[in-house]
């Protein structure tokens, strides 16, 4: 009768583990990444661990690194963003020549210029009569 308990409850678990993973599989990806991260934290831990070693709780060290990682990352994607967000402003109240992009378009521009007109007095036309090309900047 014994046997057949031990049947059963493996049964049953094996049932519950398939539910499990039923559940949970449209987050596969995401855990993956989680438990990969949490590996390769793992030695970062350690040592974080060793070098100071009155940080008794897990969590503390644990959320103090992930903090620092994540400062390390997000401030130069922050700083990013906070750049494009002005340049957007600057566009927007019609400053654009004030922008280096702009600058520099308009000086590959003027070279342009200057090298179509001297290609076009090498070979005689007057690109002059056809294109106005100091109308396009």
């Amino acid at each position: 009768m014994l046997s057949q308990f031990r049947d059963y409850k493996k049964i049953l678990a094996f049932i519950v583990y398939i539910m499990f993973a039923l559940l949970f599989w449209p987050f596969k990806v995401p855990l993956l990444f989680a438990v990969l991260f949490a590996f390769a934290l793992n030695p970062i831990l350690k040592k974080v661990k060793i070098r100071f070693p009155k940080i008794n709780r897990d969590k503390t060290l644990v959320a103090f690194t992930l903090i620092s990682i994540l400062a390390v990352f997000c401030a130069p994607l922050f700083i990013l963003i906070l750049s494009s967000l002005d340049q957007i402003k600057k566009v927007q109240t019609g400053s654009l020549d004030q922008l280096p992009i702009y600058q520099q378009l308009e000086t590959v521009l003027k070279a342009t210029n200057t090298w179509v007109q001297s290609i076009s007095t090498q070979f005689g036309v007057d690109l002059a009569s056809y294109v106005d090309l100091n109308a396009i900047y």
